[in-house]
């Protein structure tokens, strides 16, 4: 599976739904993808639609009801894992950070919150390795945006 497929699969999964939106398992998702992509942009392309770029490659757009409240939604949560790093300068409405966390993963090289679980049950898991991203981000009523990218 590709980046622009698996990005598709987690707006639909975790942002599609108005009255269920999870940002926080998107945003933790995406950050698990920029490990193995390099990069990962974001920018609002319209009322309905989010625009997405990969690390060398073309960009392309997402159909997203409210994509301006939920693009917000999600650099916001950027701001608060930057500071839950200890990175105190990042305010709500943009910055740019670090991000550091440790990554479980499951014995197929999967992210464990993934929903994808070892079919035979008697794997043990990995110890979970660390990684960090260098975040970039707007956030205000006329900006928005975010900028992803794996140290």
């Amino acid at each position: 599976m590709n980046a622009e497929s698996t990005i598709r699969e987690l707006v639909d999964a975790y942002l599609s739904d108005n009255h269920n939106v999870n940002g926080i398992e998107f945003i933790d998702q995406i950050l698990r993808l920029a490990t193995k992509v390099g990069a990962i942009d974001c920018t609002l392309a319209g009322d309905r639609r989010l625009s997405f770029q990969i690390a060398g490659e073309p960009t392309w757009q997402v159909e997203v009801d409210r994509a301006r409240a939920k693009l917000r939604m999600l650099c916001a949560r950027l701001g608060v894992l930057c500071n839950e790093c200890g990175d105190q300068d990042v305010s709500l409405y943009g910055g740019e950070g670090l991000i550091q966390r440790e990554i479980p993963t499951d014995n197929l090289g999967r992210s464990s919150g993934s929903g994808v679980g070892c079919s035979t049950g008697t794997s043990v898991a990995p110890p979970p390795s660390s990684a960090q991203w260098k975040v970039r981000f707007k956030n205000t009523p006329s900006e928005h945006e975010f900028s992803i990218h794996a140290q």
